[in-house]
């Protein structure tokens, strides 16, 4: 263990400035990214939503085949 611990004590401390230049093309692919990854967490939830729901109302004997206005 404390080999380890040497180990990423000394890559911690010999960090050296990359110089990297990020383009605005390379910003537009992160907010894409983002924006993707808030899509597809959306649509999860209500997909899991959906599942959840109806596993309560099946279980408190409470099914809606969409009669009575949902009532």
């Amino acid at each position: 263990m404390p080999i380890i611990m040497s180990v990423v004590g000394f890559l911690i401390l010999s960090i050296v400035p990359a110089h990297a230049y990020l383009d605005p093309g390379t910003g537009s692919m992160l907010v894409q990214g983002l924006i993707g990854a808030l899509a597809i967490g959306g649509a999860a939830v209500s997909g899991y939503w959906n599942k959840i729901r109806w596993a309560v109302r099946s279980f408190l004997g409470r099914e809606n085949n969409g009669k009575n206005g949902g009532k």
